[in-house]
C-alpha cells in the first residue's frame, strides 16, 4: 500500500522556490538574515519581473492578498517584509502545515438579526391586500380587514405574520394584486 505523501500548496511552493532561487545580489527578494521572514526590496522589480515568472499575473496586491489567505504576517511597517511560523528557510517540510485560511461561518445570531431586519423593512412598508378575481362582497370586506389588521399592526413581526398570513391564503384561492383605485372605492 503507498502513502501519499503530503504536500504544501503550490502558492507556497512557488513562492519559497522563488525566493530560494532568486540571485545575488538580491534585488528583487532575499530572506532574512534569521531565514524566518522575507523581504521584497523593490516592488516594480518583483511584481514586473518575479510575479509573472511563477504565477499567472503581475499584480502585487492580489500577491499580498495571497499571502494574507495563508496567514502571513507583515512583520515591519517600513518595508515588505513577511512572515509566517512555518514558512523559514530551509524549512521545506514545514511548509505542508500551511493551510489557506478558511471563511469564518456566519454566526447564527448575526443571521437571525439580519432575517429580523429583513422583516421589519419589509412590514415597514406593508403589501397591499389582495383581491380576489371574482367580484364578491364577502371577498372584498374579508380584503378590508386583513388590509386594516395589516396597517395597524405596531409590531414589525406581527406585520410580517400577517402579510404571510395573507400571501398564503391569496395563493390557496388564486388571487391577483388588487387595483388600488378599485380597493380605495370599495369602502361603503
Amino acid at each position: 500500500m503507498s502513502t501519499r505523501r503530503e504536500r504544501a500548496p503550490p502558492f507556497i511552493r512557488k513562492l519559497y522556490h522563488m525566493i530560494e532561487d532568486e540571485v545575488p545580489p538580491y534585488d528583487n527578494v532575499s530572506w532574512s538574515e534569521s531565514g524566518r521572514e522575507f523581504t521584497i526590496h523593490n516592488v516594480a522589480a518583483f511584481s514586473n519581473t518575479l510575479l509573472p515568472r511563477y504565477f499567472k499575473h503581475a499584480n502585487f496586491s492580489s500577491f499580498v492578498r495571497q499571502l494574507n489567505s495563508y496567514c502571513f504576517r507583515k512583520c515591519d511597517n517600513v518595508r515588505w517584509s513577511f512572515s509566517n511560523p512555518y514558512f523559514v528557510r530551509g524549512g521545506e517540510s514545514a511548509m505542508v502545515r500551511i493551510r489557506r485560511r478558511l471563511p469564518k461561518p456566519r454566526n447564527e445570531e448575526a443571521a437571525s438579526a439580519a432575517a429580523a431586519r429583513r422583516d421589519a423593512a419589509s412590514a415597514s412598508a406593508p403589501a397591499p391586500p389582495l383581491e380576489p378575481s371574482n367580484d364578491g362582497a364577502a371577498a372584498d370586506a374579508r380584503n378590508a380587514a386583513l388590509s386594516l389588521a395589516l396597517k395597524s399592526a405596531m409590531d414589525a413581526r406581527a406585520a410580517a405574520e400577517i402579510k404571510t398570513a395573507v400571501e398564503a391564503q391569496a395563493r390557496s384561492i388564486h388571487w391577483f394584486p388588487y387595483d388600488p383605485v378599485r380597493v380605495v372605492n370599495a369602502d361603503p
